[in-house]
């Protein structure tokens, strides 16, 4: 088949398409990374922590109160920090959905905009034997 190649117009709006994708499919990885590490704190600020005798003083009870509310803070900002995690991880999932769809969209006008190509292509191919056909009828006759 001879004709003109196909060329999509907006070949430049695919290639973006592509590469925000790629953008949230790093975002997104960064995001679970992040995940994964605020995770591993939470567990090590529920690992039992080591135990010290500091006695029955007074001194030592409020040594011990100050380790447990320490160890309670810690355990408490650990939590906030994979909850927004996972909030972060959620957000650039739904971006990453969100660009896989515009990107799907655009390649299925790609591949429509190829096959009525090809489709116009053949028609015009046939058209041409058509009539190369009924010249070489109307020659013999």
């Amino acid at each position: 088949m001879s004709g003109r190649p196909f060329r999509f117009a907006l070949n430049p709006v695919l290639m973006l398409r592509d590469r925000a994708v790629e953008a949230a499919q790093r975002a997104l990885a960064e995001a679970m990374a992040q995940r994964v590490a605020a995770e591993e704190a939470l567990s090590r600020a529920h690992a039992p922590a080591p135990t010290a005798t500091v006695g029955t003083t007074i001194r030592g009870l409020h040594a011990a109160a100050h380790h447990r509310a320490c160890i309670s803070r810690t355990r408490a900002d650990s939590q906030r920090a994979l909850d927004h995690a996972r909030a972060i991880e959620a957000d650039r999932r739904r971006a990453l959905a969100e660009a896989v769809r515009q990107r799907e969209a655009l390649a299925a006008l790609h591949d429509r905009a190829r096959e009525l190509h090809r489709a116009d292509g053949q028609r015009a191919e046939a058209a041409l034997l058509d009539d190369l056909a009924l010249a070489s009828h109307h020659s013999r006759s």
